[in-house]
């Protein structure tokens, strides 16, 4: 049941899981400027240390934030 503050739909208090492209990042902006695929992007900023979505929701998991299937319904898992 939602609440004033979240418009009804239930939100207030809930754990985000995320992930986020640093485009600050020299390699990652030229990958883009050069238009390669979103998923080689992707690679480029997991290995410059991004943390995917699917990580994040497991770690949460763990520290019983968040269920595994709310992880599973919000990510490709």
């Amino acid at each position: 049941v939602g609440c004033e503050k979240c418009h009804g739909i239930g939100y207030s208090g809930m754990v985000m899981i995320s992930e986020g492209i640093d485009m600050r990042d020299e390699d990652i902006r030229q990958a883009v400027m050069n238009r390669v695929s979103g998923l080689d992007v992707r690679d480029i900023a997991v290995k410059k240390g991004m943390i995917p979505m699917v990580i994040d929701g497991l770690d949460k998991v763990l520290s019983g934030d968040t269920s595994l299937g709310d992880v599973k319904r919000v990510t490709e898992m």
